[in-house]
């Protein structure tokens, strides 16, 4: 049986997933980008829970995934902000990432192992990413910033990618800190977190009918 906290993060995902798909229509292409990436990761995540059930290893498929995650994100954000300097930014991001995880993957000799410097830099550019996707739409958007697709799908971004990148980047010195169960409370807060990014990403998909679909800027591709 699956527990709480794993039940809760694969639901979330899976509402953001219907939500894209009813709204799939009416997205536009960055946003349809989005829906793909919602969807491998409702797929890699339901692999992971029962292959984990059954006792088999197949951590490979959560380094790869990080690939798709960094990547198909940057092409989202520089769909959303048609500007040169997002666009080599988020280029820049993606040549430095894969140079990570190419060097971690033969440092860890081979994809099945924790590539712990590809998770952190993964998440450290894509944190970087969607603040500056957020100040451009904060600069551009002419009304209540919370009436917009984009600023849920930056905050939920932020928020996951924000918490995680601390986490990840200390998790090897918190047991020296922290006993058992303080350890697997910041674990649970993460799932938490995670569940409501995927929530954020499933309103902005509905958002997106009424209000970005009608800006220019954010119907770029």
């Amino acid at each position: 049986m699956l527990s709480f906290n794993a039940l809760l993060g694969l639901i979330s995902e899976l509402i953001a997933l219907l939500a894209g798909l009813v709204c799939y229509r009416l997205l536009n292409k960055p946003f349809k980008l989005l829906l793909l990436y919602v969807a491998i990761t409702c797929t890699v995540e339901l692999l992971g829970l029962f292959t984990t059930r059954a006792g088999i290893n197949i951590f490979w498929t959560y380094n790869l995934y990080l690939v798709a995650d960094n990547l198909l994100q940057l092409k989202i954000i520089k769909g959303l902000v048609p500007n040169n300097f997002v666009r080599k930014t988020s280029n820049g991001f993606a040549a430095l990432f894969m140079i990570v995880w190419a060097l971690n993957t033969v440092w860890a000799k081979g994809v099945n192992g924790y590539l712990k410097f590809a998770f952190i830099a993964d998440f450290l550019f894509l944190l970087i990413g969607f603040i500056i996707l957020l100040y451009f739409y904060a600069m551009q958007e002419r009304g209540p910033l919370y009436r917009g697709a984009v600023f849920w799908l930056c905050v939920g971004s932020i928020l996951f990618y924000g918490c995680s990148f601390v986490y990840f980047s200390v998790r090897d010195y918190l047991p020296v800190y922290l006993d058992r169960d303080q350890n697997r409370i910041l674990l649970v807060c993460l799932n938490y977190i995670t569940a409501i990014r995927y929530l954020f990403i499933g309103y902005a998909f509905f958002l997106f009918r009424n209000s970005d679909k009608k800006q220019h800027w954010s119907n770029a591709g």
